[in-house]
């Protein structure tokens, strides 16, 4: 063994653990290398922990954003109906996630108008939500839907869903469901604004037992309902149900589902 060298430690350390454990594998084996050598090692034991402790830090921000909220409203004192402005933060900036806060409870879209429909003989009851068959198991709370918790937080705008579904399979299972909801005008007929409309959807399951439940939100002025509360206190009282999705691939609902993680 010639000068300098220390048992059991090659000339030239391998960068991360590697190097780092055979430096202190020659220590235990009764060399002696020099104080240069031993700063090293913690140095590159250091940094390889630190990195390790990055790399586990950004997946748990990755995994988390997946499972958040869409979108963050900043405006406080924020209301749909009377806010001039509205301030978003996106923390995923996928095109499902961007649409979600372009759409979903955007003053913008909402018509001011008070309207004064004919009333209908008797209170709409949850259980007459079916629209003609276009919606099952109407419920009046989205506690009340087989959705998961991670479900429940990736809800899809209604209107860019149906568009990129129509894109994508040509089936128009979507816009008749909407012309199904939005053209039940009950009592009243000559109303041309919608009482009530689709807001969003959500995909529950995976594969062959994929379903789209959706919300539907009754405009304010619509004071004829029973057993429908506002549940997120927005103004708009609203029931949840499930369409039927026998003509759209099940397959496609879970790869839309992905891409508004961000995965593809």
């Amino acid at each position: 063994m010639g000068r300098g060298e220390v048992r059991g430690v090659p000339k030239t350390p391998q960068p991360g653990f590697a190097g780092a454990e055979a430096l202190a594998r020659g220590n235990r084996l009764g060399g002696s290398p020099t104080k240069k050598a031993c700063i090293n090692a913690e140095a590159l034991i250091m940094n390889s922990r630190i990195l390790i402790s990055f790399i586990l830090a950004l997946l748990i921000i990755r995994i988390t954003t997946i499972q958040s909220a869409p979108f963050e409203t900043l405006n406080k004192n924020f209301n749909r109906c009377t806010s001039r402005a509205m301030v978003r933060r996106v923390t995923l900036p996928t095109a499902a996630n961007l649409d979600d806060a372009a759409w979903l409870a955007n003053p913008v879209r909402f018509d001011p108008q008070a309207f004064h429909p004919k009333k209908p003989a008797k209170k709409i009851t949850l259980a007459e939500c079916t629209f003609g068959g276009a919606i099952a198991s109407p419920c009046a709370a989205l506690s009340q839907t087989p959705l998961t918790a991670s479900e429940k937080e990736q809800p899809f705008a209604w209107d860019p869903l149906q568009n990129r579904i129509w894109e994508l399979t040509k089936t128009d299972l979507l816009a008749k469901t909407t012309h199904a909801v939005n053209g039940q005008k009950w009592a009243d007929s000559s109303i041309y604004s919608p009482c009530q409309e689709i807001a969003c959807a959500y995909v529950h399951g995976s594969g062959d037992s994929a379903t789209i439940w959706v919300r539907i939100e009754f405009k304010p002025w619509v004071s004829f309902t029973k057993g429908l509360v506002d549940e997120n206190r927005d103004g708009f009282r609203e029931c949840y149900g499930r369409i039927e999705t026998d003509d759209i691939d099940k397959t496609l609902l879970d790869a839309v589902r992905l891409r508004k993680n961000g995965i593809d």
